[in-house]
């Protein structure tokens, strides 16, 4: 979405409806829960499942540009109406003086460059009209946005979108799996549920992402389901023998836990089989899970994957690569 659109006054900060539309949308949508007990399959293709909750995450992630976008606008609308004041003038006056004025000039040799650039042959004066309007509107985009920055600095403006939507929740008293430095100031929470498609698809891969990280950061993986299943069980069991992490990532792909699937388990990740039976049986790994179920919903935690950062739960819906841009971001400013 462009800032500045036209000539009329404030257009360039206009929003379609339907934007506006969705930005509501998005407050429903963020309550969506991927639970493996209500997940549907919509598309099966040869032994590939499409889930619901993996089309929702990639609609709200398409609207969540909506978002950003508006509050971009909203912030460059709000600088702009307190230097036009600020100077005694009309914003159609400070528009006229700093954006249009200032606007770089064309020359002939910006529009052959942008013609050859465009695939584009000069057939009659309309196309070299059209090519001048063109560069005009790239020029005052470029110039609007150049003022709105030096505005930003010198109103010590401070705008991190991503970290902006967080809401903020005490976390102390989750039991987790930990990996990583336990002196750092960055800790990750990754709360999920085995039996989750969208967490087994993002918590996979941002475990991957993260590996590099782990002397920077510490990651603490903590189960919640609205029921224990097994997997989880068997998790606590393996945690007992200090190879969680190892096998964490199996434990999203299995589709059963069975004699013959720990057994398999145990041999290759060299477990003692007996007492992974027996941990999966014990009533206190289980009591910590129901804790946390406990300790999650006070603190109005209902859907997974949710992902907190330090103390800043970030939607669900954000992708493995902005979750890290976000990761990066606390680390280097902690």
């Amino acid at each position: 979405m462009s800032y500045y659109v036209n000539d009329s006054s404030y257009n360039f900060y206009t929003m379609n409806k339907l934007a506006l539309f969705f930005l509501v949308l998005i407050i429903l949508l963020q309550s969506i829960s991927c639970k493996s007990d209500d997940d549907v399959i919509l598309a099966v293709i040869g032994d590939k499942k499409i889930y619901r909750s993996q089309i929702d995450s990639m609609i709200i992630e398409e609207i969540e540009g909506l978002r950003e976008n508006a509050l971009k606008v909203k912030i460059s609308k709000t600088l702009f109406d307190i230097e036009a004041a600020k100077r005694k003038m009309s914003t159609e006056e400070l528009k006229q003086n700093e954006i249009y004025n200032k606007s770089k000039p064309i020359n002939e040799s910006d529009i052959l460059s942008y013609a050859e650039s465009h695939g584009i042959f000069f057939t009659d004066t309309s196309t070299f009209v059209y090519i001048r309007n063109q560069i005009s509107l790239l020029n005052i985009q470029s110039r609007f946005e150049l003022f709105i920055d030096s505005l930003k600095n010198a109103y010590g403006t401070q705008f991190d979108y991503m970290l902006s939507k967080s809401k903020t929740h005490k976390i102390n008293d989750l039991y987790s799996q930990a990996i990583g430095n336990k002196k750092s100031n960055t800790n990750l929470y990754i709360i999920a549920d085995y039996d989750c498609p969208s967490c087994r698809d993002k918590c996979v891969e941002l475990f991957k992402l993260c590996a590099p990280l782990l002397n920077k950061i510490q990651i603490h993986f903590i189960y919640y389901s609205n029921y224990i299943s097994q997997k989880a069980l068997l998790g606590e069991a393996i945690a007992r023998q200090g190879k969680f992490w190892e096998v964490s990532q199996l434990l999203f792909k299995l589709d059963v836990v069975n004699d013959s699937v720990i057994n398999a388990i145990a041999t290759q990740y060299q477990l003692n089989a007996v007492m992974l039976k027996n941990d999966i049986d014990k009533k206190t790994n289980k009591q910590l899970l129901v804790d946390n179920q406990k300790i999650l919903e006070e603190l109005m935690i209902y859907s997974v994957p949710t992902y907190i950062i330090n103390d800043e739960i970030l939607p669900e819906y954000y992708s493995t690569d902005k979750l890290l841009q976000i990761i990066n971001y606390k680390i280097t400013n902690n």
